[in-house]
């Protein structure tokens, strides 16, 4: 990269459904690689999820997505009472499944009863 002086549209993250620790340990790992890699060789660089927007406000990103906090949706673990869900789904059940063996459900592991 740096031979060449290639630049690049972007570099991102995902900071997956975790803790306040995890999520903060995950952002300055990414901090890190930019920084060695150079942060000007990148125009976009994207981390986030909505749980990250409440707690790390992607300070050094230059974008950010929301996810479904977007919706009112919030993340396990993450709420802020200023968040109002946007819109509310109604409909006819069309099948049940058995998630028994399962190891997770969206991001989040199932829990054992």
């Amino acid at each position: 990269m740096k031979e060449k002086n290639l630049k690049f549209k972007g570099i991102s993250t995902h900071l997956f459904a975790a803790d306040y620790k995890d999520m903060l340990e995950i952002e300055k790992k990414f901090e890190d690689i930019v920084n060695i890699l150079g942060k000007e060789r990148f125009e976009i660089i994207h981390t986030q999820n909505s749980a990250g927007i409440i707690s790390v406000e992607g300070k050094n990103s230059t974008h950010i997505r929301c996810g479904t906090i977007l919706f009112g949706l919030q993340e396990i673990g993450y709420h802020d009472p200023k968040i109002k869900r946007a819109f509310k789904l109604c409909g006819k059940i069309l099948g049940i499944k058995d998630i028994k063996d399962l190891k997770y459900i969206g991001y989040e592991k199932k829990r054992s009863n």
